[in-house]
């Protein structure tokens, strides 16, 4: 036995002996408090162990912490552990970081900065789940143990204490995770039944409140988890009942902690001040204002002033309930926690009442700094006992908190780094509550990645936030190392948050456009924050550079502008919501326009309306020329903060301070974009763009980084978009209306769901379908490539398509092989969003899809080709633009079907007619599939090759020049690190 398990077996020896024989929280007189316990990690990284303890004034002075672990291998990243001691005011006395312990075993003594009498708290949170934790501290009248949030038990010990439950704490659960029983009986020794929620929780409603009573978690046990209470056990009930669980109670309103309390009683305070913002706006506007582009961020639907009023008059202001500060309040709120809503609206406020900008009555507003404090009060007052932001409960899934980051970014970190400032001199009291609130939250979620790209990004832009607003370097240090897993680590296969190779952000294991741009929106933020800090390391900037970089090479071949103005991409491809990498709500790279020239292209692809506010009176930030600025203005201001009356959008738009700030940088000059080069390709691992003449194409084929494809990401060789400058988008691959129900098989149970474009057919006597291949490319020409491969699951049919392209038209060749298949037909989505968009056949073997001023022929051998009606495409209630299929029949050889079609523009027709061999080559008529499975290395229209490829011209030079250099940046850093 080697002296670390000799160790750790003293350890839990002792844990036995303090934990069962004399129970948690015994005062020993002179004899230290010593309290062991092992870390359990619940889902979120969500994992701790804490002592509260009562100590008189000047407080406990010193405690030592020991903690047993197991290194992890060379290479990997140890998970984020920290020491903390939080005095009775809940202001952090002391602090160590633990993270890189270069040892098994590892004690660390803490000199305590003498404090007021009452309550103090030791936390260890972090950690492996297993590690094994001893705090010792001077002798205290009282004290407990609690699990931040699960309290983890050594093997087949078993655990008994006394528990407090508060005033108002009418809905508790209580979990034994993976395994065993609680029982929970009164001081009386009557038993209280919980109801089974799901395996291991159970639910008391009916607790005696304001009293103390006793858990005894059975053997099987790992961990002891409680929630909606706090967890804190001691060893008798008048110990429980003098610590309460290190609640207050603020004239009747219970909460979990000292600086909750503080919320509380500052927000007392303020609700009975003037808060009536009394706003003047002006009846009309200067011309040529010179900040014009900076003042209209703030006004429209997603924006801080038009619809102020009603937010105001919607905002809660009693502070003896859960929900005040907020404008809806959290619909539980039988637990301490309560729900949460509102994670933007502090956000938004704030920058509103900090810009300095033309038209901005609320610039220094008393009223709404306060009531932007109130909003952030809201979320504090309600933090759990070990600063948790919590708004759901443990009877559906061990995932105690998942939407945290939405508050983390837009109610504490970004409000803070705005308002501080402000607060240090117009109210000194509420800029200390909020800047502990920073330093307590950026502790507790420091190693929190949530469960999506987008939702890390919000972390790792509050991480900075939280270094510029409190100068801990230690946030600082912690954003740097996820900047880094985020961008750093390519390699790492089918991951669920990072970059795929591609370039795109991952959301549920694929893509998704309406997520990567809260990515993209998260990253261009931090980028700019990150370049504000003194001496920001070049290699963390050169990441985050070429991360941007490889994005915007990926979904600027989505980028497909209409004759109307507006811009349209594919939808089928998507993991999660029916938006385009082309057109989402959130600003994305946008924001990074002073950056890169294609993020320019992207935000100037924006058409500017004739008259009117157009789409400014939505998202300001699309607002691109000064001039549609200045006329926005002049029919928004007047208005003023009446102009929307739907409350329930509050003040949201948390990237409005990131806008305005954006506005004053110097604009790239815009690249030019895919679909509108001269001719190129851009070839990146799973996806291929191409064009030729006035035809452009791209085809995603597969998500290359990921083992098993998310459920909802349509791919395979099937075009994803085809596209003319005269006609729009032509070709248009969609989701359904619901791509992701449990509907028939996966979403599609007639054939009026195929909205992407693919082959079906009827097989087994059941509806056929592609579109869920694991594929390659191969490069067979300079104009032509083939994609093939063949779905996972069964029945496993070799699909294959071939692309031929010149000047201004396409020939795409297609094959399947499965037996007993019949029927099978080719299926073309055709997107209506121009109103004169239509789909004829006025011919045997041929058709024209008209839109705008042009036209695209499609003509197929055959005569029994049909036109579907239009079908509704989007998701989640959101209608989409429809489409109108052309469905071509196949034609059977054996156990193959193959058919093909050539599209043209009509200078496509002039070519193909002094070019007559140019089509029909046969390349895929050769009676099999060629189904090839995986995904492999892709070339390029330049030449063949593996890798990344591209075509020639300027505008794809400028294009393959960014993402090469990302890619060398990418490289450098994963050598340096």
């Amino acid at each position: 036995m080697n002296n670390h398990i000799r160790l750790r077996l003293r350890l839990w020896l002792l844990a036995v002996a303090l934990l069962v024989a004399l129970g948690p929280g015994r005062a020993q007189g002179a004899d230290p408090v010593v309290a062991s316990g092992t870390l359990y990690n619940m889902g979120g990284n969500v994992s701790g162990i804490g002592v509260l303890a009562s100590y008189n004034s000047p407080g406990p002075g010193s405690v030592v912490v020991t903690r047993s672990t197991t290194l992890v291998a060379a290479g990997q990243l140890p998970p984020i552990t920290l020491i903390k001691v939080v005095d009775p005011t809940g202001h952090i006395a002391c602090w160590s970081d633990i993270t890189n312990q270069a040892t098994a075993q590892t004690s660390v003594t803490l000199t305590i900065p003498a404090g007021p009498a009452g309550i103090w708290r030791v936390s260890v949170q972090g950690g492996l789940t297993g590690d094994g934790v001893t705090i010792t501290l001077p002798a205290s009248t009282a004290w407990g143990v609690r699990g931040e949030m699960a309290l983890g038990l050594l093997p087949n010990t078993g655990l008994s204490g006394w528990l407090w439950i508060p005033p108002g704490a009418g809905n508790v659960l209580m979990e034994a995770e993976t395994g065993g029983t609680i029982t929970v009986t009164t001081a009386g020794g009557v038993t209280l039944p919980g109801t089974a929620c799901r395996s291991g929780v159970w639910r008391w409603t009916t607790l005696p409140q304001g009293a103390a009573v006793q858990d005894t978690v059975s053997s099987a046990a790992q961990a002891f988890v409680v929630d909606g209470a706090p967890g804190l056990l001691c060893a008798d009930p008048t110990t429980a009942q003098t610590l309460a669980g290190g609640t207050s109670i603020v004239d009747g309103r219970v909460v979990d902690g000292p600086l909750q309390a503080r919320a509380v009683a500052w927000m007392q305070q303020a609700v009975l001040t003037n808060l009536a913002p009394g706003l003047t706006f002006p009846s009309s506007v200067p011309p040529n204002q010179s900040d014009a582009m900076a003042a209209i961020q703030l006004y429209g639907e997603y924006a801080p002033l038009s619809g102020l009023a009603a937010a105001c008059a919607a905002q809660l202001l009693d502070p003896s309930q859960p929900t005040c500060g907020s404008f809806l309040g959290p619909i539980d709120t039988t637990t301490l926690h309560g729900g949460d809503v509102d994670p933007y609206d502090c956000a938004g406020l704030a920058a509103a009442v900090t810009a300095n900008v033309s038209d901005n009555p609320a610039y220094g507003n008393p009223a709404l700094i306060r009531r932007a404090m109130l909003l952030a009060c809201y979320h504090i007052a309600n933090l759990q006992g070990d600063d948790l932001i919590r708004e759901s409960d443990i009877s559906v899934s061990d995932y105690p908190m998942s939407l945290s980051f939405f508050d983390y970014l837009g109610s504490i970190a970004l409000p803070y780094n705005l308002l501080k400032a402000q607060l240090a001199t117009f109210d000194p009291t509420a800029s200390a509550i909020l800047g502990d609130a920073v330093i307590a939250v950026s502790d507790r979620l420091a190693d929190y990645h949530g469960y999506e790209s987008n939702q890390f990004w919000h972390m790792v832009l509050s991480q900075i936030y939280a270094n510029l607003g409190t100068g801990e370097a230690r946030y600082r240090t912690w954003f740097e190392r996820h900047v880094t897993e985020m961008l750093g680590n390519d390699a790492v296969p089918n991951r669920q948050i990072g970059q795929d190779v591609a370039g795109y952000f991952i959301e549920a294991f694929g893509p998704d456009g309406n997520y990567d741009a809260i990515s993209d929106t998260c990253l261009s933020d931090a980028l700019h924050t990150y370049a504000t800090v003194a001496s920001p390391d070049p290699a963390i900037l050169s990441l985050m550079q070429s991360g941007l970089a490889l994005d915007l090479g990926f979904t600027s071949c989505h980028w497909l502008p209409q004759p109307d103005g507006t811009v349209l991409g594919p939808t089928a491809t998507m993991t999660r919501q029916a938006h385009s990498f082309a057109d989402q709500a959130w600003p994305g790279t946008r924001l990074a326009r002073d950056q890169f020239p294609l993020a320019a292209a992207h935000w100037l692809l924006q058409a500017v309306p004739p008259t009117g506010t157009g789409i400014a009176g939505v998202f300001p930030y699309r607002v691109c020329t000064t001039a549609w600025a200045q006329s926005a203005l002049a029919k928004q201001v007047p208005l003023g903060d009446t102009l929307l009356t739907i409350n329930g959008l509050g003040v949201q738009a948390p990237w409005t301070a990131m806008a305005i700030g954006e506005t004053s940088a110097t604009v790239q000059t815009p690249a030019t974009i895919p679909a509108n080069s001269a001719a190129g390709s851009w070839s990146l691992p799973g996806q291929m763009a191409w064009k030729q003449g006035d035809l452009y194409g791209l085809c995603f084929y597969d998500a290359v980084d990921q083992t098993n494809l998310a459920a909802p990401c349509r791919t395979g060789g099937a075009p994803s978009a085809l596209w003319t400058a005269a006609t729009g988008a032509v070709v248009l691959s969609s989701h359904d209306t619901h791509y992701s129900d449990a509907l028939g098989n996966n979403g599609v149970a007639t054939t009026n769901d195929l909205t992407h474009a693919c082959i079906y057919g009827t097989h087994a006597g059941s509806l056929w379908w592609s579109g869920r291949e694991r594929c390659a490319l191969t490069t067979m020409s300079a104009t032509s490539f083939k994609i093939a491969g063949a779905a996972v699951a069964a029945p496993s049919a070799p699909v294959s398509w071939t692309y031929s392209y010149g000047p201004g038209f396409l020939e795409l060749d297609v094959a399947v092989t499965l037996s007993d298949l019949s029927q099978a037909t080719l299926n073309l989505p055709f997107v209506l969003e121009d109103a004169s968009a239509q789909l004829t056949s006025t011919a045997a073997g041929s058709a024209v899809f008209r839109a705008g001023s042009g036209q695209v022929t499609m003509t197929y051998a055959g005569s029994s080709a049909t036109i579907t009606p239009a079908l509704t495409t989007g998701v989640s209630g959101t209608a989409a633009y429809p489409v109108t299929c052309l469905r071509i029949p196949l034609v059977e050889h054996g156990t193959t079907w193959n058919g093909s079609v050539v599209f043209s523009t009509a200078a496509g027709d002039t070519y193909l007619a002094q070019h007559p061999g140019a089509v029909d080559s046969g390349s895929a008529s050769d009676g099999t599939a060629n189904g090839a499975t995986g995904s492999g290395a892709v070339g390029s229209g330049g030449g063949g090759g593996s890798g990344c490829g591209f075509g020639s011209g300027v505008a794809t030079l400028l294009i393959t020049t960014a993402l090469l250099l990302g890619r060398q940046l990418r490289s450098r850093q994963r050598q340096r690190a």
